[in-house]
């Protein structure tokens, strides 16, 4: 039996031990041990553990000395960390390992961006590459050569700025990326993110049809759908033969994602994507096949005889994320509550009831994806999934996702990359919690002192039909609706929160680390400055001055760890 080792973690790293399983490897999975008692841990065969303060995804000594004590034949590289970096792939090339995804010389020439624009040429594709901007070439993209996720991302809105914009990227993306390389595109706020998902064999390279990505905040997709619009996908076929061709002359195999930004009837290419993307199951629906195992296939050289047959469905994929969508997407770490669907509905996790959501890594909680004959059936099958899910953290984004499907232009198609931030951030209010005070204060009468973890209906003065579920002192909190059911997490004083901060006017809104510490004790502060820097679940939050001042007091430690609600400084 050959040994795997999944160098991942999450839903990934599950759906690669399940892979394992069907095709008779042996999984061993590297896991930070707040995380040994998810669904990845009952599902592989091995478990090799580090402490929550390690990151073993991001050091190659640790994995190699892994494959090393273990006898790894594969290294499974998921998504994120070091899937794309020609090192992880050479690294296992130099120990005889097999690498589940491209060569290293071919990664060295597609994971780099700016490497990457060379391929994009070859094929005939434009590109939105600027090298020495002037003025009309302004709103600009600062974009980290060797960033992902939409890390490493800066818009510079004028030439003014651009020197100071440049260097500040510079810094994030050496921190992020150990590369401090920034390439300039030009920004087109009004276009659609379009993704062709590919398979190559060594002989043949499939088309799997296109992905819409427009649905993003913060330059990170969290809805997703496919096919794109016709018009789209019809103008990329054109561009099959070349891709083919420079993608076997380089000798490019696995799967792979080739990024657009599709613009009117213009077509610009971004980036490849050279491993599995976390939109993949859209995909998979569409073609009823399982990517993650087709990796594993072609590593092993036993691909099977794939049609690749779109079976005309559509299909809808959105990533549900633990963070508070009011505060600017601030992650959320906390236990995860009734984690469930109806047992019909797709919804990739890796969490079980009662595991916790840490600050070490991104906020996903899991994915829901659901398909249709066509987009307006899956529409109403995806609104008919959100009326049965029930995810419950202190915060998440399925409020959000249930706004957006109801939104008379996401029902148009009539969206683009800025459509979240321009139109629906603006328009979607505290409202769409369902939880107003007095159904809040309902809530506490009835269950005051009460400390089981039962579950209970709740009525009384207002008329409201919840189950709460208390545990870690927070109360969550479910009110099924017409075409979903929104969750709110509630710690017990919630009345008392807003004269708290008028008094703690610099508390944490997340659990995280201090990354910076941008002011002294004794130092004079005004309105608007960046006090301190908070990094958490991939997510950066500045902490700036409300009012002009003087530093009083620093209550925390650069590069060390705070808590949600506690007091950071005194102004």
């Amino acid at each position: 039996m050959k040994n795997v080792l999944i160098c991942n973690r999450s839903e990934i790293a599950l759906r690669a031990a399940l892979a394992c399983k069907s095709l008779g490897l042996k999984s061993f999975v590297l896991i930070n041990d707040f995380e040994v008692d998810t669904l990845v841990g009952e599902s592989c065969d091995k478990l090799i553990k580090f402490n929550d303060s390690i990151n073993p995804f991001m050091s190659l000594e640790i994995i190699e000395k892994v494959i090393k004590q273990y006898e790894i034949n594969f290294l499974y590289p998921g998504y994120g960390f070091l899937s794309e970096d020609p090192r992880l792939a050479a690294l296992c090339e130099r120990l005889g390992v097999v690498f589940i995804g491209p060569r290293s010389s071919v990664l060295t020439q597609l994971s780099s961006k700016k490497e990457s624009f060379l391929f994009a040429k070859s094929c005939g594709l434009k590109t939105l590459e600027v090298q020495n901007p002037v003025a009309s070439d302004f709103p600009l993209m600062l974009k980290a050569s060797y960033g992902g996720g939409g890390r490493g991302n800066l818009i510079c809105s004028d030439l003014d700025y651009f020197k100071e914009d440049l260097k500040k990227i510079k810094i994030k993306s050496k921190g992020l990326f150990d590369n401090d390389e920034i390439l300039f595109e030009r920004f087109l706020p009004n276009a659609r993110h379009v993704e062709l998902q590919i398979v190559a064999t060594a002989k043949k390279v499939y088309f799997l049809s296109t992905r819409d990505c427009s649905i993003q905040i913060n330059y990170q997709k969290f809805m997703e759908e496919g096919p794109s619009d016709q018009s789209s996908c019809e103008f990329i076929k054109r561009f099959y033969p070349q891709i083919e061709k420079e993608l076997l002359n380089i000798g490019y195999t696995g799967v792979g994602t080739i990024e657009f930004l599709w613009s009117g009837s213009d077509l610009y290419f971004l980036e490849m994507n050279t491993r599995i993307q976390v939109e993949h199951p859209v995909t998979e629906l569409i073609f009823d096949i399982d990517l993650v195992k087709i990796q594993f296939e072609i590593a092993l050289n036993q691909l099977i005889k794939y049609s690749f047959v779109n079976n005309g469905k559509h299909a809808i994929c959105a990533r549900l994320y633990a963070v508070d969508v009011e505060n600017d997407f601030a992650p959320m770490p906390s236990t995860i509550r009734l984690a469930g669907s109806d047992k019909y509905i797709r919804f990739d996790t890796h969490f079980k009831d009662g595991n916790h959501i840490g600050h070490q890594y991104d906020p996903l909680i899991g994915k829901l994806i659901v398909s249709g004959e066509n987009r307006r059936d899956c529409i109403a099958n995806f609104k008919d999934a959100l009326a049965k899910i029930k995810i419950g953290t202190r915060q998440n984004n399925l409020n959000l996702i249930s706004y957006i499907i109801s939104d008379k232009e996401y029902l148009d198609n009539d969206v683009s990359v800025s459509w979240v931030k321009n139109s629906i951030a603006n328009s979607f209010s505290n409202s769409l919690n369902d939880f107003s005070v007095e159904e809040k204060k309902a809530i506490w009468s009835k269950i005051r002192g009460e400390k089981s973890h039962k579950l209970m209906a709740v009525g009384g003065e207002v008329n409201i039909d919840i189950l709460v579920d208390w545990i870690d002192e927070v109360i969550y909190c479910f009110k099924k609706k017409k075409a979903y059911s929104s969750c709110l997490g509630l710690n017990p004083p919630f009345w008392k929160e807003e004269s708290e901060q008028s008094v703690l006017n610099y508390i944490s809104p997340i659990t995280g680390k201090v990354t910076q510490i941008l002011c002294s004790t004794g130092d004079q502060v005004e309105k608007g400055d960046t006090l301190l820097v908070l990094e958490a679940m991939k997510t950066e939050l500045r902490v700036k001055a409300h009012s002009n001042g003087i530093v009083g007091e620093i209550l925390c430690e650069e590069g060390g760890l705070v808590k949600r609600g506690q007091e950071l400084l005194v102004i």
